[in-house]
């Protein structure tokens, strides 16, 4: 037989090339089942394996995935951008208007003037419409802090210090589903509460990734880590986005 899928002959159940099944099986409902399973759980429950780790050990799986078990775990970059088209598909299918859930979470936007007013609706329009993109923006900037300020001596690259980033923001990405569930259903969201849990969340994960120092001195770190961070990308962001605003007005 002939591979359909790579065109490499083959004797065996599978291609030894690629690994399609051979002969193909007619699509019903029961492949289509499993393969639901195995691309999204994975054969050995490789999905709910990334949640329970990153929920409670989120150093562990980076660590693991970056001594190369690239098996247990969803892969980083796959896992952040998985997690925000959910929260993006959940939006949509729930009706929520981002901007508007920004807006809510914004205690101070009352007070704002008419072109504060309107500046901030065209930042979060912005925002809402590439929330993936300027999160995984930060991640850059964490990578390069990690790597030559925070935590030098681990042996790691730069793109192995962009690991853990990539897992953690894909991972808070659930409580953003959280918070949409609930301004859906309008109950109270507590923006301050929901970002110092995030906070806690970050330096913990950084707590168990640098296991091999001191807990509390890593956890602190990891703290100041993310703080320099978010300093960072929001003066870099502000600094783009009023130039742009200001260059329209022209």
């Amino acid at each position: 037989m002939t591979c359909i899928n790579c065109g490499a002959d083959v004797l065996t159940r599978f291609c030894g090339k690629c690994g399609q099944p051979m002969p193909p099986k007619r699509i019903t409902i029961k492949q289509m089942y499993y393969d639901f399973q195995s691309r999204i759980y994975g054969f050995d429950g490789m999905f709910p394996r990334t949640i329970h780790d990153l929920t409670l050990r989120p150093g562990r799986a980076a660590d693991a995935y970056i001594q190369g078990n690239r098996t247990a775990y969803y892969g980083p970059v796959g896992y952040f951008f998985l997690m925000g088209t959910v929260m993006y598909l959940l939006s949509d299918l729930l009706g929520i208007d981002l901007v508007a859930f920004m807006k809510g979470m914004n205690q101070s936007y009352q007070n704002f003037s008419e072109n504060q007013e309107k500046m901030v609706s065209e930042l979060y329009a912005s925002i809402s419409n590439n929330l993936k993109l300027f999160t995984f923006l930060q991640i850059p900037i964490l990578g390069l802090l990690s790597r030559y300020v925070f935590f030098r001596k681990t042996g790691y690259n730069y793109l192995e210090y962009t690991v853990l980033p990539l897992y953690v923001h894909g991972h808070l990405f659930w409580l953003t589903i959280v918070m949409l569930i609930a301004f859906k259903f309008g109950v109270p969201n507590f923006p301050l509460i929901v970002s110092f849990i995030s906070l806690l969340y970050i330096a913990y994960a950084y707590m168990t990734w640098m296991n091999r120092q001191p807990a509390v001195k890593t956890f602190i770190k990891g703290l100041a880590l993310y703080v320099l961070s978010l300093i960072i990308f929001v003066f870099l962001f502000s600094a783009v986005f009023l130039s742009v605003f200001l260059l329209s007005k022209k």
